[in-house]
């Protein structure tokens, strides 16, 4: 709605006030008078306001007339300068003040985007954005002089116009007020100004993706304004236009980059960089980096498909090939391992058969292969690869279950294990020493590990600290702080934090222990008329049973071959060995009277024995070897076994068993030796009229090892011998042999079965030496109970079926089961003495 009035308004002022909100423009016209204007309706609603040839006071402020387009102000008697920043955001705002001679000032720069008619005014400049548009007259008008050497050099940020659905953005100045343009053949555009110095460029009709040239014209008065410019339109259809113009990247999916190979009319041929699969729905994104468009499309092919493989071996540097359909482009195939192209490298093809060569580990197994060519995957293929992670627990026994196979085929071992299958656990204590001179100073052997025994620590018995004085991987030296007691020793150690252990490692013996096991006494006399060591041993042995003396000490000095262990009641028999090539057996036959020791088992040191069969010089595994050497001499021996000299009677046995490179469980694992035999529960002889006890187990007083194994039979004794060490990797270690367990013979009252074992460290090298000797009771002394008689009897424990049999403990068990031959024959006594002293 429009209010146009030509008022008489001669006299006094005339006050308006309108009150509308539909009016938007509003114009007075005469030459008379003063009008007070009052707007009560929203300002921001008035596109135009003239007042012509009033004075004029205008309520609100011009300022608040933000919806303003056009202010006609002409003819006026306005004084002073115009306020130029109510135009600061307008744009091509139509301004007439001609004819108000008291307008004075100059119009500013932030005016250009703006018209203004000034003719007639006090004005005294305008910028050149203006003067360079005067022809145009709606535009610019003023009555004052062009400025001398006014130039016109139009700017544009760009000759090059990148349309997007025929519309671009020129940027420049002064580039005037726009309109609509001929710029070539079949080339009609439009300018529109939408900030100072942008316009929004929009051609009628385009060409799309060829650069066209055409001429940009700013003002239809300027022919000269004439500037050669170019359009390219970048908006397309996927399906209508031809793509052969513009550089394209195609997406699949948002994420998936596929590498174009042609593009024909509307046809693009890609391929994409991850494989799609058969059937699939793909959505296509297309663009040419300023536009985009896209398409769902549904995956189809007839290749590559794989029909057969013949090669599972998939070591690296391993030639695999491949048997099917694989299209013409089969030299760009991919092959995929479980989703990875980087496993198997093509590396030779043709239609129906693909090679490729391992180029890096994977875990192996079954393995999906599947293979890309033209963007298409095969359908997936499984195949059961043999690589070094899927062979790496059938050779390192999944890496001897103390570590990891890792995609390598190399064992990652747990703490305290090493060595490429992990088999090798620390700490390790094999054995030990102390100095005899200072019995402070401690020598520990073992393996400690090999990264250089970080926070190492010795415990002795618990209780008391070790000083460490030296430390390698299979040494370590140290100091008590005082002299421990002697007995047995066991040891706690502490190396890279982890704990290890060995109980019972050390024996200490006292500086005086005592003899060689005959009858002992602490001196020659006895204070108070007491008993002499040297009568009391008359007394007990009857003089050392006629084959010997009793010295001062009371220890029987016996006769040639007779046997001061047994105070010279038994002496050395003259025999042979018949050696067993099937088993280590070591027998004894004498007269009809035999005694057997078979090596039965091996077993770990634990309540149960198990039983398997065993074989002389066996080999476990890769690594393990059982050896099992039997001896014989009918002559006396002295034979080295560690830092001592072990003599072995004539005619006795001696049984080496060797276990080496066993492999333990864990570090706390260790080996023991079983023993089993028949003995006599009360085993007795008659001499001079006296039943005297002979101890079938003799134990040490301080260790509690059993020392000696006596069984009686038919008037010979077979005589056990067991040392309290054995060598462990070469030194000597402390071994206990002790009653496992006993039980009645069934049916017989007076024997027992014993097993009896022998414990031994842990070591890759552990040999154990027992020594086995025949001998005859010889009781040629014997007075009896009636003096007249010269025959003499023995009295002993009958032992049927007695058969000794030994048996090695460890992980794994080797067994040899012998029937018993049980014999028994009578033979006179007097025949037999008199065989013996033949």
């Amino acid at each position: 709605m429009s209010i146009y009035r030509y008022i008489d308004l001669t006299g006094s002022p005339l006050t308006l006030n309108i009150n509308s909100t539909m009016i938007q423009n509003i114009g007075f016209s005469d030459m008379l008078g003063t009008v007070n204007l009052v707007i009560d309706s929203p300002p921001s609603l008035i596109n135009s306001l003239a007042l012509v040839g009033l004075t004029t006071t205008v309520t609100p402020s011009l300022d608040q007339f933000t919806g303003l387009e056009s202010l006609i102000l002409k003819n006026g008697q306005m004084q002073g300068e115009i306020p130029w920043h109510i135009f600061d955001n307008k744009l091509l705002f139509s301004l007439d003040i001609a004819n108000n001679i008291g307008i004075n000032g100059t119009v500013p720069q932030s005016y250009c985007p703006n018209k203004i008619l000034m003719e007639n005014t006090a004005i005294t400049s305008a910028p050149d954005c203006l003067w360079c548009y005067k022809r145009n007259s709606n535009n610019f008008k003023t009555t004052l002089q062009t400025p001398v050497g006014l130039t016109c050099n139009i700017v544009f940020e760009t000759t090059d116009l990148i349309t997007i659905d025929n519309v671009a953005i020129v940027r420049g100045q002064p580039i005037g007020y726009g309109g609509s343009f001929v710029g070539g053949p079949n080339v009609f555009y439009s300018l529109e100004m939408i900030e100072y110095n942008t316009f929004l460029f929009t051609l009628v009709s385009t060409i799309y993706g060829v650069k066209t040239t055409f001429d940009m014209k700013t003002d239809s008065d300027y022919p000269e304004y004439s500037y050669s410019f170019t359009y390219l339109e970048t908006m397309f259809s996927m399906v209508e236009d031809s793509l052969l113009y513009l550089t394209y990247s195609v997406m699949i999916n948002d994420t998936i980059p596929c590498s174009i190979l042609s593009i024909v009319g509307t046809i693009i041929t890609c391929t994409p960089i991850t494989p799609v699969s058969l059937g699939q729905q793909l959505n296509i994104y297309n663009s040419n980096s300023y536009w985009n468009a896209s398409m769902t499309i549904t995956v189809e092919n007839e290749y590559p498909n794989i029909t057969q493989s013949t090669t599972t071996n998939a070591q690296i540097g391993n030639q695999l090939i491949f048997y099917g359909s694989f299209g013409p482009n089969v030299n760009s195939a991919v092959i995929y391992f479980n989703g990875n192209n980087s496993i198997c490298i093509t590396g030779g093809s043709m239609a129906s058969m693909l090679i490729c060569n391992i180029a890096a580990n994977f875990v192996g197994g079954l393995t999906n292969v599947t293979i890309v060519v033209d963007g298409f995957t095969s359908p997936p293929f499984f195949i059961n690869y043999d690589t070094p992670q899927s062979i790496c627990p059938q050779l390192t026994n999944n890496c001897s279950n103390h570590g990891t196979c890792k995609i390598d085929g190399q064992c990652q071992c747990n703490a305290g294990y090493y060595s490429n299958d992990c088999s090798i656990g620390y700490p390790v204590l094999s054995s030990g020493t102390y100095d005899k001179q200072d019995n402070k100073l401690i020598s520990l052997f073992g393996n400690f590990g090999p990264f250089n025994q970080v926070n190492a620590s010795v415990l002795v018995n618990s209780t008391l600290d070790c000083a460490i004085t030296y430390k390698s991987q299979y040494n370590i030296n140290c100091t008590l702080g005082s002299n421990p007691s002697a007995g047995l020793v066991s040891f706690q150690i502490q190396v890279d934090n982890l704990n290890g252990g060995a109980k019972d490692l050390l024996y200490i013996h006292l500086t005086n222990n005592g003899t060689n096991g005959g009858t002992t006494t602490s001196s020659s006399t006895t204070s108070g008329g007491g008993e002499t060591p040297e009568e009391k041993c008359k007394r007990e042995t009857s003089n050392c049973y006629g084959h010997g003396k009793c010295d001062i000490n009371g220890i029987c000095q016996c006769e040639l071959n007779y046997q001061p262990l047994d105070n010279c009641l038994t002496k050395i028999i003259n025999n042979t060995i018949q050696p067993n090539n099937t088993s280590p057996t070591p027998a004894f036959n004498i007269d009809g009277v035999t005694f057997l020791f078979e090596v039965v088992a091996i077993t770990r040191d634990c309540s149960d024995t198990t039983i398997a069969v065993y074989n002389l010089n066996h080999t476990l595994g890769n690594t393990t070897i059982i050896t099992s050497t039997i001896s014989f001499s009918s002559k006396p021996r002295d034979i080295p076994f560690g830092s001592q000299v072990l003599h072995i009677n004539p005619n006795s046995i001696k049984l080496s068993v060797n276990v080496t490179g066993w492999r333990y469980a864990s570090i706390l694992s260790t080996l023991r030796v079983i023993f089993k035999t028949t003995i006599n529960n009360n085993q007795t002889i008659e001499f001079d009229c006296k039943d005297i006890p002979i101890d079938s187990l003799t134990f040490d007083q301080m260790s509690s090892s059993l020392q000696y194994l006596r069984v009686i039979k038919d008037n010979i004794q077979f005589t056990g011998r067991f040392i309290d060490y054995v060598l462990s990797d070469g030194r000597e270690a402390f071994s206990r042999t002790y009653v496992i367990n006993q039980t009645s013979v069934q049916g017989d009252d007076e024997q027992s079965n014993i097993l009896l074992g022998i414990g031994m460290p842990q070591c890759q090298s552990c040999v154990l030496d027992p020594d086995f000797s025949p001998l005859l009771v010889d009781k040629s002394n014997d007075s009896g109970c009636d003096s007249q008689s010269n025959t003499w009897r023995i009295i002993v424990g009958v032992v049927v079926g007695g058969v000794a049999l030994l048996a090695i403990s460890a992980a794994s068990v080797f067994f040899y089961r012998k029937k018993r031959i049980l014999r028994r024959q009578e033979i006179s006594m007097q025949n037999k003495l008199k065989q013996m002293r033949e």
